[in-house]
Order: structure tokens, then C-alpha cells, then sequence
């Protein structure tokens, strides 16, 4: 068989809010702050590690990667309807005291997945 489907498929390029989304976690990993949006380390926040990414890219992107990222931080809903949590922004989730590098990371993995599963509903 000269044609096989599995053995030849055709690389599939991600879309832009997934290559941002990689490219700000990549840039997380190079050095996090969550005491302003940089500190002297060069260490950066969520929110200009996404924001950098986006640079000569539709304003779109970003906003939209940001939507991800801001899903994938909602903590989980425990009675449904009934006891709705208080939407948490990406700024101040990456500003509360204690958090963790990795649990910004972690946050990055969530919203990748989400938006390869939006990708994927299309």
C-alpha cells in the first residue's frame, strides 16, 4: 500500500493561542514573579508572559489565550449552580501570597489542554 494513513500524517500546526500559551509557560519556566509584573531577576507575571507572545500578533490571540488561562484557574464547582465561586482574574491569582512557580505551570498545562480541546471541537 502506498498510502498509509497512519504512517503519513501531515503535521497539523497548532493554532496561535496554543503557540502563545506554550511560549508564556516556556518563558514562566525562565524565571516567575508575582510581586509586580517583573522583578529585578527578570522574572515575569502571567500576565506579561502571555503579553510578550502576542507582540506583531492579533490583540485576539492574547485575549483569547488569556481566556484560557483564566478557565483553567476557576476553582472547581462543588454544588453546581447552587454555590457559584467567584470568578478568579489572572492577575490576581498570580499575585496571591504562597502561590507557587509550579502551580503556575500547572495552570499553563490546564489551559493548553483546553484550548487543544476547543481546537478540537471545531
Amino acid at each position: 500500500m502506498l498510502y498509509d494513513p497512519i504512517k503519513w500524517k501531515m503535521p497539523v500546526r497548532e493554532s496561535e493561542v496554543v503557540e502563545v500559551l506554550k511560549a508564556a509557560k516556556l518563558r514562566i519556566t525562565q524565571g516567575w514573579c508575582n510581586q509586580g509584573p517583573s522583578d529585578e531577576k527578570g522574572g515575569v507575571c502571567v500576565i506579561v508572559a502571555i503579553g510578550r507572545q502576542v507582540a506583531g500578533i492579533s490583540h485576539g490571540v492574547g485575549a483569547e489565550a488569556l481566556s484560557y488561562f483564566e478557565q483553567a484557574i476557576q476553582p472547581p464547582r462543588l454544588f453546581g449552580r447552587f454555590s457559584p465561586p467567584d470568578k478568579q482574574y489572572a492577575i490576581d491569582w498570580n499575585e496571591t501570597p504562597g502561590r507557587t512557580k509550579a502551580e503556575v505551570e500547572a495552570a499553563f498545562d490546564r489551559a493548553i489542554a483546553l484550548a487543544l480541546a476547543s481546537e478540537r471541537d471545531k
